[in-house]
């Protein structure tokens, strides 16, 4: 699956893509873009691609499962689908999603920054990998 974590003004991924449990890429962006508004989610791809089509609407199709960061005109806020429903809500605190979210969770409770949490997931979650890749939570842009 993967990680994308949230920490001090910065989002960060990593860049593997997996199917069931095969590696499909370690060079996947999960960064996508549409109407001014820059989306980071885990989930499958084509569930990615259809929240972001839906956004910022609130029906999305059942079986939708994808959740992430959307940075929308400046404002980060969490996003997700269920049961039917597009939901969202500003991002007030530390918050992780994807299937290595508890290890980076625990790595930013213990002081590691976005980046740092996201390589941490790397060594105990098979479903994150590749590379880290980390961005601005008030634009979506990469940083250096």
């Amino acid at each position: 699956m993967t990680t994308i974590v949230y920490k001090d003004g910065v989002i960060a991924c990593d860049t593997r893509m997996t199917s069931g449990n095969l590696i499909v890429s370690d060079d996947f962006d999960k960064r996508y873009e549409s109407r001014d508004c820059v989306f980071f989610l885990c989930g499958g791809v084509h569930d990615a691609h259809e929240l972001v089509a839906a956004y910022p609407g609130d029906a999305i199709p059942d079986s939708n499962n994808a959740q992430g960061f959307v940075v929308d005109h400046g404002e980060l806020k969490w996003v997700c689908s269920s049961r039917g429903v597009l939901t969202r809500a500003p991002v007030t605190c530390i918050e992780a999603y994807g299937s290595g979210s508890e290890f980076a969770l625990a790595a930013c409770d213990h002081g590691k920054s976005a980046g740092e949490a996201v390589e941490y997931a790397m060594t105990r979650d098979t479903g994150t990998g590749g590379r880290v890749r980390c961005y601005d939570a008030g634009t979506g842009n990469e940083l250096s």
